[in-house]
């Protein structure tokens, strides 16, 4: 009889284990479902030692496909049935604070230490998440990316904002 699949449960727990001496975070869409109180099979990780090995760590650790899903970004993608972890380098200047300036909406600008700890928040997205606002990081972040545009009328449509 072979072993059960892996579930996310497993898959954070092995993130905790794996990850927790390390700097790195779980970050976007996770933290900001954590806060809903929403279930989520679909994790990213921002890091600030290298992506790879951290995505094969985890990988080897609970027997689960790893493979790398962009270049431009050295994202490296584990896969297991019904769930995934996104593990990147954190763009930007290299740092946390950098990588989160970034990013689309400032409810995704949100990290949790790997471990626990207190959330990281500069761009008080757990504020506007509070009063189901979207709001832009930096208009920036539109124009290096016109597709996430896209993404805010989905997201405005998925949590109802």
């Amino acid at each position: 009889m072979s072993p059960a699949a892996p579930t996310i449960e497993d898959a954070r727990r092995a993130l905790d284990a794996r990850l927790a001496d390390e700097e790195a975070w779980l970050v976007g869409g996770a933290v900001r479902d954590e806060l809903l109180g929403r279930p989520t099979t679909d994790l990213d990780v921002v890091v600030s030692g290298d992506p790879r090995r951290g995505a094969r760590d985890l990988g080897a650790t609970l027997g689960v496909p790893v493979f790398p899903l962009s270049e431009r970004f050295g994202t490296w993608r584990v896969v297991g049935e019904g769930w995934q972890i996104d593990v990147s380098a954190a763009q930007g200047d290299g740092t946390l604070a950098g990588d989160l300036a970034r990013r689309d909406l400032t409810i995704n600008a949100i990290a949790r230490p790997i471990g626990g700890g207190a959330i990281v928040d500069p761009h008080d997205g757990a504020g506007d998440l509070a009063a189901r606002r979207l709001r832009m990081v930096t208009a920036a972040a539109f124009d290096e990316d016109p597709e996430r545009m896209l993404r805010v009328a989905r997201v405005a449509g998925q949590l109802g904002f």
